[in-house]
């Protein structure tokens, strides 16, 4: 007599395919929990590397900067930090009558570019003190500067002035969460994934600063805040 072979059903198969699924999908999350939590901590370590680099790249042209030329622009879509460096601190001599050409007293380092243009101005000048002219250095060895304008002033004595860069914008966009840094029209990114970006003029006893506040980090996940007093040289 034949035994009956006996086999597994229809819905003891499908029922076994579906328990399998789930024991699979559990080991699945188990498994990929720890490895997106890696991931994810790599990512924001390199995110609070860039902001900290972005701080100390913002606070080490700041204390470069003339005080005056130091502006915010607040706006609902964009904030834009504004400044222009000091190059150089030197001596000119400015006798009435000299065609626009003027000699400093002793030479330019070499940082300063024969035919560039730069921005001028005299910080003593109590008729224009805050007057910038365009200026081109003509000789880095005689130390001549070319006025492109006619400028109103004279002086039997050497005259200080100082040699500022062009304007330097640090601008963050609402839209984009982007902090950008901008100067004569180049465009380099400093951070990306940067929330709610300020930038606000303080002042502590009798010097001005900036403080520089964003956040990093996507926007479903937890932000890292960081905020920076960077104070202003005074310069008079």
């Amino acid at each position: 007599m034949m035994k009956k072979e006996c086999g597994f059903t229809l819905i003891e198969l499908i029922l076994t395919l579906v328990l399998t699924a789930l024991l699979a999908s559990i080991v699945v999350e188990i498994i990929a929990g720890p490895i997106k939590s890696y991931f994810w901590i790599n990512q924001q370590a390199v995110r609070v590397e860039t902001a900290e680099q972005t701080i100390d790249m913002i606070a080490k042209e700041l204390r470069q900067a003339l005080p005056q030329t130091v502006k915010i622009e607040n706006e609902d879509s964009a904030r834009t930090l504004s400044f222009q460096k000091i190059l150089y601190k030197g001596l000119v001599i400015l006798p009435a009558g000299a065609n626009n050409e003027y000699a400093i007293v002793g030479s330019f380092p070499e940082q300063i570019e024969i035919d560039k243009a730069y921005w001028l101005i005299f910080p003593l000048s109590s008729s224009e003190p805050m007057h910038a002219y365009k200026v081109n250095i003509k000789n880095e060895q005689s130390g001549m500067l070319t006025f492109n304008e006619s400028i109103h002033q004279n002086s039997v004595q050497p005259v200080p002035f100082y040699l500022l860069s062009e304007p330097i914008h640090y601008t963050f966009s609402q839209q984009l969460h982007l902090l950008q840094r901008r100067q004569e029209n180049d465009e380099a990114l400093v951070a990306n994934q940067v929330q709610n970006c300020q930038f606000q003029m303080f002042e502590e006893n009798t010097n001005q600063g900036v403080l520089v506040s964003f956040s990093v980090g996507g926007p479903k996940e937890k932000l890292v805040k960081f905020n920076a007093p960077i104070m202003l040289e005074h310069i008079l």
